[in-house]
């Protein structure tokens, strides 16, 4: 292999070599490089006599045709009388948005990427309250980076603005539907991933100036109260703040609203207040209500629902309760509560399941028509469905695609186990109810994390937690709830990242362990799997605890955790990981950065790295810099395999390529654990 030694600088005037900072480079002999690289793991892979069974085992876990009942699996947002919703058509690659007048039933296409140019996907949209426009992004290769368009619903003509600059933007229009606030940049995130508020009116061609607030943050969220008075503003991601509010009928300007408050504070407007979830004072979370009339007065703030021993996570209020998702022991619960009477009730859902939270953690999963609260819930063993809340009867009601895929064979059960320093880690087993403990057993582990996100417990037929093909074949899969997420509180998520992101590798370790202890499996039964923040756990996992596992998969991972945060459009990981450029950080970050802790000579496990040649929150050159130097490294047969597929991080790719990413995942870990693919 031609490794170039490079004697480079690194911050705090260190030195050292870096045999791949070459591969950082997006040059044509790095591209050959790649190519060659995709060949041999497409060789390997390939030529597995189980593959082809495996693609039609993991066809068979996936829902296709989800137009066949209204909303599909998606979360329906209705505006007077229409509703709109996306889904995907039967043989096609991307998923399209629906509007359907909710009094007659009819349904049309609004938005069809198919129809578009080749790997165009659609990133968001946010129709205007009285239905006649929806705002929707479009991006093309999976890259995120949308364009701004406007559709009239009745007529289904595109007016002619297009902003640009426009990734992971939220809007929140006027209540007379004339105009409204989004989030947008100045720039590509490759350049500038910065995002300012914009104020957009409908027909007016003329870019508006940006507000006069900074939020120095790549995620920014506008709010328009529902009488148009008040407007606020969240920023960041996994740490949201309502950082700044105004009053659109005063001179005042903008003012600091919650910023000072330690922990995360974002909420919703109702009547004339604005209601707050926030972890001030409350590991778990609380929610606060705040007159607007009289902000700036803390004294005329109110607790509304007290600190519990469930997670808050999101809130709706609607006719005078507060619908509330949570989460207790990991999986969730829904909650109702009387403003008035401040009685409450528990909502009984159906298995370890998880109320779906689109986009991030400030967004709300729960959508309103009338009295009726509708939400997406899936568990392992069920794909993402609507459900609907009646307020006033208080039933409980399925009305999303039900899956026609009968798992009832398959059992999911909820263990404790300790980690290393004593802490109870919740992890949960999905297996099949036949199988024999009398015996060890094929392993999958999957972890995450990370970002103060929980992402199980969710459908193990489709997406990143694609294992169903592995248990039908009499595996075992195991989903740990490492410190990082926040799946236990605040704290859960504080003790899992910057200075202490030790304790999120040593949790799955622990797992690991508590499956070997418990007989369930060996080491040369063992995988490990994990993807964005899990590909930097299982990337980790690899250099740290090469022992302790036969087959790892490390999915666009990070893992040059010192050139990775030097990175412009990753400067915001820096509240997560914690900054390079600071000494204390830097030691910390070189003490489990992946590329960092490859050592020659060491006997490591079969490694499969997946990257995303479009990939902008987890470039490219991250695993291919790991592939060399594992490759480079290795004293044992196992191979070191690395895939840079065509797409991105993963959102916007098509059905196909998902196709063949959970393929070759599955290939691979199947192939290196020696296992067959069941008839079913």
């Amino acid at each position: 292999m031609n490794l170039k030694k490079q004697l480079v600088e690194y911050p705090h005037g260190t030195l050292g070599e870096d045999h791949c900072r070459w591969l950082e480079m997006d040059t044509p002999e790095v591209h050959l490089w790649e190519q060659q690289q995709n060949s041999v793991t497409d060789d390997h892979l390939g030529g597995w006599h189980g593959r082809e069974a495996l693609r039609q085992a993991i066809y068979r876990g996936m829902s296709y045709n989800e137009t066949d009942h209204p909303f599909g699996s998606s979360l329906p947002i209705f505006c007077k009388n229409k509703v709109f919703y996306i889904g995907r058509l039967k043989e096609e690659q991307h998923t399209v948005l629906f509007a359907m007048n909710h009094t007659s039933g009819i349904q049309e296409i609004l938005v069809n990427p198919n129809a578009m140019e080749a790997d165009t996907d659609l990133d968001w949209f946010y129709p205007s309250p009285d239905g006649e426009y929806v705002a929707y992004g479009i991006s093309r290769h999976g890259d995120e980076q949308s364009l701004l368009h406007i559709i009239e619903t009745s007529t289904g003509t595109v007016l002619p603005e297009r902003i640009p600059f426009t990734s992971f933007c939220r809007i929140s229009w006027l209540p007379d539907s004339s105009g409204f606030y989004y989030s947008g940049g100045i720039a590509s995130d490759l350049e500038n991933a910065e995002k300012w508020v914009f104020f957009h009116q409908l027909g007016c061609g003329i870019a508006s100036e940006a507000e006069a607030v900074r939020l120095f943050d790549p995620y920014v969220s506008p709010q328009v109260s529902p009488c148009g008075r008040y407007l606020t503003v969240n920023r960041s991601w996994e740490k949201p703040c309502t950082a700044f509010y105004k009053d659109r009928m005063s001179e005042a300007g903008w003012k600091p609203f919650l910023n000072e408050l330690e922990g995360e504070s974002y909420g919703h407007f109702y009547n004339s207040c604005y209601y707050v979830l926030t972890t001030n004072g409350a590991d778990r979370g609380r929610i606060v209500s705040i007159p607007m009339e009289t902000a700036d007065d803390r004294s005329t703030w109110m607790e509304i629902v007290p600190e519990s021993q469930a997670v808050l996570q999101q809130f709706a209020i609607v006719d005078d309760h507060i619908v509330i998702s949570e989460l207790y022991n990991a999986y969730s619960r829904l909650r109702i509560i009387s403003i008035e009477k401040r009685d409450e009730k528990l909502v009984e859902l159906p298995g370890f399941g998880l109320i779906e939270i689109p986009g991030a953690p400030d967004s709300s999963p729960f959508s309103v028509n009338e009295k009726n609260v509708y939400f997406c819930y899936t568990t392992f063993l069920e794909p993402s469905r609507v459900y609907k809340y009646d307020l006033e009867s208080g039933l409980l009601e399925a009305v999303g695609q039900e899956n026609n895929l009968d798992l009832s064979h398959l059992t999911v059960e909820e263990v404790f186990y300790p980690s290393m320093d004593g802490i109870e880690v919740p992890m949960y087993l999905v297996y099949k109810k036949s199988t024999d403990f009398s015996c060890s057993h094929n392993v999958l582990l999957h972890g995450y994390g990370g970002w103060n996100l929980n992402i199980a417990p969710s459908y193990i037929g489709e997406g990143r937690t694609c294992v169903l093909p592995f248990v039908e074949s009499g595996g075992i899969y195991a989903f740990a709830c490492l410190r990082g997420g926040c799946e236990l509180g605040r704290s859960w998520w504080q003790n899992g990242r910057r200075e202490k992101k030790q304790n999120t590798f040593n949790d799955l370790y622990a797992a690991a362990e508590y499956l070997i202890s418990k007989g369930l499996t060996t080491t040369r039964q063992l995988a490990a799997m994990g993807a964005s923040n899990g590909g930097l756990l299982t990337a980790a996992a690899v250099t740290q605890r090469p022992d302790l596992f036969q087959a790892v998969v490390s999915e666009v991972p990070l893992t040059d955790m010192i050139r990775a945060l030097q990175d412009p459009y990753l400067s915001s990981y820096k509240e997560e990981y914690g900054d390079p450029d600071e000494l204390e950080m830097h030691d910390m970050l070189m003490s489990y950065s992946p590329v960092h802790n490859v050592a020659n000579g060491t006997a490591y496990p079969a490694t499969f790295i997946l990257s995303g040649k479009h990939d902008i929150r987890c470039q490219a050159w991250n695993g291919r810099k790991f592939a060399a130097l594992l490759q480079l490294a290795t004293s044992s047969n196992n191979p070191v395999l690395l895939k840079v597929a065509e797409g991105g991080h993963g959102p916007g790719i098509s059905l196909a390529a998902e196709v063949e990413r959970r393929l070759d995942v599955l290939c691979f870990i199947m192939k290196y654990l020696g296992m067959e693919v069941a008839e079913v």
